[in-house]
């Protein structure tokens, strides 16, 4: 520490220091410096150590040498510790620097913060926004305008006022839980809530407060900002209610709705109907376009209906083919709109199955042409009935007569062949008036049992079919029929001309070579089939003539079983009442005719007639004896679901000496066996509703793991019938069966161990 006097002349100054002397062993001695002031700062010019005179002791001895010394050495460490005093020196004055201008600073920052607070002052004044700012205790510091307008008193009137007071006790609860809730982590919350009012209607405000926190943690104040939200809340209300509204006509749809993105098709929502008209539960399609699912049976109908939305707008009732999940084909009217709901385009669309609506359309207009068509063919069948009686009386007399003559003259007259031939022409001529009758209906005198593969054998055998084959050496015709057969109940004469009426058709509309081929079968329907008519279920015998010559153009097909229409060359074959025989002889049997056809690649003429178990006279005794396939009183229980072969069963197993009881499903099946015991089941493989042959056998198993069975179908043999054969199951019977057929299956089945 700088001590005693500092002498300071013109340019210089000296500092007098006092220090230890260890040489003198005493504290006298003083340290003289002399400094210079120069640019660059102070510089020491002269360093010595001088003792005051009256110190000094007469006969003290002072070393001039280690004085001399240790000043070299003071010097020295004078010299460092200048440097260092002098870069203090430098700081000291730099620090005193940077402090001036960061003053200035400061005190720009402080005036550019209170211009800024005044704007933002202003600024929050004029806002339409509810702006205050209060202590924790709830004093309030700030309230802009609004506020105070909203509280109708004047800001200032507020500033100071503890608004804490002013609430409910409910009120002060949740504020007190929102501020709460605000750390310096989270310090800002934002809640809605509804300002009641006494003589007005109930606002909406939202408010958002933040907290601002001291280094500690403590909130120090608060801001809340607030703003009127009724209308939106009200805005809200009404698009929740009106979504609400949609939302409800949209699930409870009569028709199948689904909505989708308009960019990528993608599904967002279904309706149940729309599970209903195609299968597809809902998680199945969420996510999934239309195109995905596979239902459109002709993918291009989407992307036509998506132009045609995009150029015409909504599209009403389009007509398109769909697809169900199970693969079913249905007809579709397809509703679309497209609408913009926050900038993004969505599709609503609206199906509507009209499968059932068309079948009943198409099924209307054939009724109708069904019905025309047999207006025309009633009004030409009577005006047939009316030329076939006055014929038959000019028959009968050239008939008479040309006998009577032939009988008269003697053999070899030359008039006997005219006389014949007379005969024969009335016989031709007898022969038309039966096909003109067989037009009124009354050409069907005769029903019977017959058997369609013996009427084509004998076919085979007539001169008028030598005289078709003489005419065409080039046409094969061959035959397909069944072993099997059952019978139908009819007139063969009439049979035996529908056959060659078909026959003679096909073979004629083959130019040079062909073949012509004749089938017949067995076939259960056990649902009806929509072709040229609707043949309904049931048991049929099914005739089929088939040829590979020219076939009937799609024009033409409605007219061919018109009375006299032919495309035959005039006077070499027919009359035209070919085919109008064919459709008059079938419905006199009940029966159903259907036609195929393709230009240059032949016609198909498919007749079903209902069999009748009945055996026609000259039946070939079967095979089987029938003292082998005879029950002896053993129970069959008949599983069918259709009442007439339930009853046709048991006729038969009645008739081979069985014991029989019926069910109409598979359920009673198995409640059956539960309390009573059969010997064996005669099992429909087909049953709806309900389980089929398959379940209905494992559940039975379960109760009689031995229980004997045979399968029934009309169905070829599945997949299915071999899983119930695994079990335990034994032969597969197709229907319709014979007496013999199912007799052989259940005797064999009876001894099979």
């Amino acid at each position: 520490m700088l001590t005693d006097t500092i002498a300071v002349t013109t340019g210089f100054f000296t500092i007098h220091l006092p220090i230890k002397d260890h040489i003198l062993s005493r504290e006298t001695a003083r340290l003289v410096l002399i400094f210079r002031k120069e640019s660059a700062g102070w510089k020491i010019t002269h360093s010595s150590i001088s003792i005051p005179y009256y110190l000094v002791r007469e006969g003290e001895v002072y070393p001039l040498k280690e004085l001399t010394d240790r000043n070299q050495k003071l010097e020295e460490v004078i010299a460092e510790r200048t440097i260092q005093l002098s870069e203090a020196n430098d700081k000291l004055q730099q620090t005193n620097e940077e402090l001036t201008m960061e003053i200035a600073l400061r005190k720009l920052a402080e005036e550019a913060l209170q211009a800024s607070e005044e704007r933002y002052r202003k600024l929050s004044d004029d806002m339409p926004l509810y702006i205050s700012a209060f202590m924790p205790d709830g004093t309030l510091t700030y309230v802009n305008n609004a506020l105070a307008e909203l509280e109708g008193v004047e800001p200032d009137k507020l500033i100071g006022v503890n608004f804490l007071s002013m609430l409910t006790p409910d009120d002060l609860a949740k504020l007190n839980k929102q501020l709460d809730s605000l750390s310096p982590e989270q310090p800002i919350e934002t809640h809605v809530q509804v300002r009641k009012r006494q003589h007005a209607d109930d606002r909406w405000q939202q408010w958002t407060n933040r907290a601002f926190f001291d280094d500690k943690g403590c909130p120090v104040s608060y801001q809340a900002i607030g703003q009127d939200i009724t209308e939106r809340k009200q805005a809200e209300e009404a698009l929740k209610l009106s979504e609400e509204k949609f939302r409800l006509s949209f699930m409870t749809s009569l028709d199948a709705s689904y909505w989708c993105t308009l960019e990528d098709g993608k599904i967002l929502e279904v309706n149940p109907v729309f599970d209903d008209v195609f299968g597809y539960a809902r998680d199945e399609v969420i996510g999934r376009t239309s195109l995905e699912l596979g239902l459109y049976v002709d993918p291009d109908d989407c992307a036509r209906m998506l132009s045609e939305l995009e150029a015409n707008g909504p599209i009403k009732d389009l007509e398109l083919k769909g697809r169900k999940k199970s693969g079913d084909l249905i007809t579709i009217s397809l509703s679309v709109s497209k609408m913009l709901i926050k900038d993004q385009q969505y599709i609503l669309g609206v199906i509507r199955d009209i499968t059932e609506n068309k079948r009943k359309e198409e099924e209307k207009k054939n009724l109708e042409e069904r019905l025309l068509n047999a207006e025309k063919m009633e009004m030409m069948g009577k005006m047939a009935g009316r030329v076939a009686h006055d014929l038959n009386n000019v028959l009968g007399v050239l008939s008479g007569y040309s006998e009577l003559l032939e009988e008269r003259l003697p053999t070899g007259n030359p008039l006997r062949q005219y006389a014949a031939n007379i005969q024969k022409s009335s016989i031709r001529a007898a022969a038309i008036v039966e096909d003109l009758l067989t037009l009124t209906r009354r050409g069907v005198r005769v029903m019977e049992p017959s058997s369609l593969n013996r009427i084509i054998a004998n076919l085979f055998t007539t001169p008028e079919f030598d005289k078709l084959v003489a005419y065409h050496p080039d046409v094969i015709v061959k035959t397909n029929m069944a072993k099997d057969l059952l019978n139908v109940s009819g007139s063969p004469v009439h049979l035996e001309k529908t056959i060659l009426n078909l026959v003679s058709n096909a073979v004629e509309a083959i130019i040079g070579k062909g073949e012509v081929e004749i089938k017949t079968e067995n076939r259960y329907l056990d649902k009806a089939i929509q072709g040229y008519q609707t043949v309904k279920e049931g048991d049929y015998v099914v005739l089929t003539v088939s040829d590979t010559g020219k076939g009937i153009p799609v024009s033409e097909l409605k007219k061919i079983f018109e009375p006299f229409y032919t495309k035959k060359s005039m006077g070499r074959s027919g009359t035209g009442l070919g085919l109008a025989i064919v459709w008059g002889t079938v419905q006199d049997h009940h029966g159903y005719i259907d036609v195929q056809s393709i230009e240059e690649n032949g016609s198909t003429f498919t007749l079903h007639f209902p069999a009748t178990r009945e055996e026609s006279e000259g039946k070939v005794t079967p095979k089987t004896p029938f003292e082998q396939y005879i029950g002896h009183g053993e129970l069959v229980l008949v599983v069918d679901d259709v009442e007439e072969q339930r009853n046709v069963a048991t006729a038969m197993l009645t008739q081979l000496c069985y014991q029989v009881d019926a069910v109409s499903s598979g359920e009673d099946a198995v409640e059956y066996i539960r309390s009573k015991k059969a010997d064996i089941l005669v099992l429909d493989m087909i049953m709806e509703p309900g389980i089929d042959g398959l379940e209905t056998y494992e559940q039975i198993i379960q109760v009689n793991p031995h229980q004997k069975a045979i399968i029934v179908s009309g169905f070829s043999e599945t997949e299915r019938t071999k899983e119930a054969q695994k079990l335990g199951a034994g032969a597969y019977v197709k229907k319709p069966y014979l007496k013999e057929k199912i007799g052989v299956a259940i005797r064999d089945e009876l001894a099979r161990e």
